[in-house]
């Protein structure tokens, strides 16, 4: 919990191309709950794991569930600046990192490395030719129709080329399972995706394309 706690926040500081620097968790625990301190503790090493220690916050009772709420902070490096979900044009390919779908049942979405080393990267490299870049965590469907909203395009996404994790039955689940923390983004020259190197060997996969929209969101 604590781990995941974290690295969301440091997964959208990653998702517009910046790197984390701090971060501010305020818990609201259970009256009763014995294992605040180890909580806390827990969020404190994590953060500190990803570059964005822990500087403050405020922890409270609730005669309710268990609430977090990690706050992160991060800066973008070169000219490029802050990388948006709103600046996607139609022409762009439409690409994702790594592969999706079963990551609650496997339980990959307590795992999962953000991927700031690799939107760093492909905001070096690409510049401007990187369009809108977010990172999926309600899904590919939903997160790719908001892009396209975001952007003003429609996305329209080749099922077949949606790369799946090994026991992922079909698309559908790829696109709709969540808890993914990939990146989605568009590129203006797809002739560039082909010569792309990301840390780690992640893999990129061209998956559709953003094209102007009658209607938004995607298809």
């Amino acid at each position: 919990i604590a781990r995941k706690a974290i690295a969301r926040s440091v997964s959208d500081i990653g998702a517009m191309g910046g790197t984390p620097t701090c971060a501010l968790a305020t818990g609201a625990l259970p009256d009763g709950f014995a294992d605040a301190d180890a909580l806390f503790d827990r969020m404190a090493s994590w953060a500190r794991a990803f570059g964005c220690p822990l500087i403050g916050g405020d922890i409270a009772g609730t005669d309710g569930p268990m609430v977090l709420t990690c706050t992160g902070v991060g800066v973008c490096p070169g000219a490029r600046g802050p990388v948006l979900r709103s600046d996607a044009r139609p022409g762009d390919v439409v690409c994702v990192t790594g592969r999706l779908g079963g990551s609650l049942e496997s339980g990959r979405h307590l795992t999962f490395e953000p991927r700031v080393r690799e939107a760093v990267a492909l905001s070096a490299t690409l510049g401007e030719r990187l369009g809108a870049m977010m990172d999926l965590s309600d899904g590919l469907g939903i997160d790719a129709s908001r892009l396209g909203e975001a952007s003003g395009v429609r996305i329209e996404i080749d099922a077949a080329r949606i790369p799946r994790h090994e026991g992922v039955p079909d698309w559908r689940h790829a696109a709709s399972d969540g808890e993914d923390y990939e990146l989605l983004f568009t590129v203006r020259d797809e002739d560039a995706v082909a010569s792309l190197e990301l840390p780690n060997a992640t893999p990129i996969t061209i998956i559709g394309r953003a094209v102007a929209a009658s209607g938004t969101g995607a298809g």
